[in-house]
């Protein structure tokens, strides 16, 4: 399969970059699951997530449960 930034090279067709970058098959993000221990209104619990690293993770958590919510520990369970 040719990539459409060289077919519009040899067709003289203007083709903006980021269209095919966004349109591009071999960009993949990898998903982890990971295990939080949080602690939520003097309770620590735990949580799944999906993520593609540990940060990620902690932020997603974060953004899920609130400013009242801390993050003890992540760790990758996969």
């Amino acid at each position: 399969m040719i990539p459409v930034w060289i077919l519009s090279l040899v067709l003289g067709v203007g083709v903006v970059p980021s269209a095919c970058a966004a349109t591009d098959p071999v960009v993949v993000a990898v998903q982890h699951t990971y295990e939080a221990r949080i602690r939520l209104n003097g309770k620590v619990s735990t949580t799944q997530i999906k993520a593609s690293d540990a940060g990620q993770a902690k932020k997603l958590v974060q953004a899920q449960f609130g400013p009242s919510v801390t993050v003890l520990s992540v760790k990758r369970v996969d």
